[in-house]
């Protein structure tokens, strides 16, 4: 996976949150679980690129703000952090590739993650259909058996086409999907 593309949008994703599409949102999700893991030194390497430009780029007129940077140059990059222009590009080749590793590695588990949701309706979890719980997957919306506890809550997984049609009819009545894990 090429990360130039989210580490030029790292400032963006981080200084507007609150306006974020919801592409924008699982770019930011993928890049900050992703930094999370590199260690400091890498970070550093690619904030001096990337983060900290002061040159932007793609402006969004309708939200009124800038999409991107464009990353600051190596040279002046190696001169801020009194390091040569090989230390310093060398450093920074090393973050990226291992940037890019660890963003497959969290792309794969995110995709993992997101094929199993719940339903929920106004704090109440879908816990099983009628007398035979979640063994069948054919009901009636009277059918439902709900609970207030998400560990009692039943995984639908969303690769299932019986079950993708269950959440799909849940949405209609109401029901939104939810992610397994609240930690992404």
């Amino acid at each position: 996976m090429k990360s130039d593309f989210f580490l030029r949008h790292w400032k963006m994703l981080e200084q507007n949150i609150n306006v974020l599409n919801d592409h924008e949102r699982k770019t930011g999700k993928l890049l900050f679980n992703s930094l999370n893991k590199l260690s400091a030194d890498d970070r550093q390497a690619l904030k001096e690129k990337y983060y900290d430009s002061t040159v932007y780029s793609k402006f969004d007129k309708a939200r009124g703000i800038y999409l991107s940077v464009i990353p600051v140059k190596d040279e002046v990059a190696a001169s801020k952090g009194n390091v040569s222009l090989e230390e310093f590009r060398e450093n920074k080749n090393r973050a990226i590739k291992r940037l890019e590793a660890i963003m497959d590695e969290v792309s794969q588990a995110i995709k993992n993650n997101e094929q199993y949701i719940y339903m929920e309706l106004k704090g109440y979890y879908v816990k099983g259909f009628g007398s035979e719980s979640t063994a069948k997957f054919s009901f009636s919306h009277t059918d439902l058996v709900l609970s207030p506890s998400f560990d009692e809550a039943y995984t639908f997984n969303a690769d299932n086409k019986a079950e993708r049609a269950i959440v799909e009819s849940l949405e209609n009545c109401g029901f939104e999907r939810r992610l397994l894990d609240r930690n992404w």
